[in-house]
């Protein structure tokens, strides 16, 4: 629990710096919408990663690498390193080969208004 409440706080401190750069960068306005891919999971009985990005606004979607199943070996193996070094305890709970990603936005507008 402890792990989880530092990573929320961690994560909205980005979002907010985030907005706070993209504000302040005129250059910056033609950006339609905020948001990337995550390796969080979002189906079944693990669907917590939905909720938590559905809590900070986002929408999320299916995710595909575009380098196909070579992409997704390599996008699962940093995956699986970052999650040895910051979060080890979870490791168990993981499948390497059944990792999987979505992507998450916002449109630019309403993440300024909700972060800045």
């Amino acid at each position: 629990m402890t792990w989880g409440a530092k990573s929320l706080h961690s994560f909205r401190h980005s979002l907010r710096a985030v907005a706070s750069y993209m504000a302040q960068n005129p250059e910056l306005r033609k950006v339609q919408a905020v948001g990337g891919a995550t390796s969080l999971p979002f189906g079944g009985v693990h669907a917590g990663g939905g909720r938590f990005l559905q809590a900070l606004g986002f929408t999320s979607y299916p995710y595909r690498s575009p380098l196909g199943a070579f992409g997704e070996f390599w996008e699962n193996f940093y995956a699986w390193l970052l999650i040895w070094t910051y979060n080890p305890g979870s490791l168990p709970y993981r499948r390497f080969w059944r990792m999987r990603r979505s992507e998450f936005w916002v449109a630019t507008e309403e993440f300024l208004a909700r972060y800045r």
